[in-house]
């Protein structure tokens, strides 16, 4: 049994220190935090948070969970990607920063792989021969409408914006 995930003080150790960054972020830019800001905010001890991170990059992709992007509901015929365009929307000041500075490409690299992953599941379902193009065709152009979307601050509802891009990819897909 692993003591770090039943441990309740290692838990709300990682959630300050995940909370703080996340408020940092969207405050400093990337390359201007520090681990010492991090630990004043939050009063983890400097040893408590080497014990579980190596460096406050570490720290932030920790934090993100092991991202799937399923493109279609079970219950439904085709695109579904209302719920991924609302959870973009619910993390919209997290997102922002993160999306806009190159520092954090890494992160915006794997996002990708986990777009052309979930495209190339659905090109499988409908039966569309994956020719390695499309895959990446589509997934670079919904993380570019989404980096859009979470750059605007007067943004239209994130299911209209879902339910727009699916309308194009649709057509796209007819064509392919």
């Amino acid at each position: 049994m692993n003591e770090t995930k039943t441990d309740p003080r290692v838990q709300r150790t990682k959630s300050l220190l995940v909370g703080e960054l996340f408020e940092l972020i969207q405050s400093q830019r990337w390359d201007k935090i520090r681990v010492q800001d991090i630990l004043d905010r939050s009063g983890v001890s400097r040893s408590a948070f080497y014990a579980h991170y190596d460096n406050k990059f570490d720290l932030l992709t920790a934090s993100i969970p092991e991202l799937t992007v399923p493109f279609r509901h079970p219950d439904a015929a085709g695109l579904d990607l209302g719920p991924l365009f609302e959870h973009v929307d619910e993390m919209a000041d997290i997102l922002r920063p993160l999306l806009t500075q190159p520092v954090l490409g890494e992160i915006a690299a794997l996002f990708h792989q986990s777009l052309v992953h979930g495209w190339k599941e659905h090109l499988e379902a409908l039966g569309i021969d994956d020719d390695g193009v499309l895959p990446e065709f589509l997934a670079g152009a919904l993380a570019a409408v989404l980096k859009s979307y979470v750059s605007t601050k007067d943004r239209d509802p994130a299911c209209d914006i879902a339910r727009q891009f699916v309308s194009y990819a649709d057509r796209v897909l007819q064509t392919s």
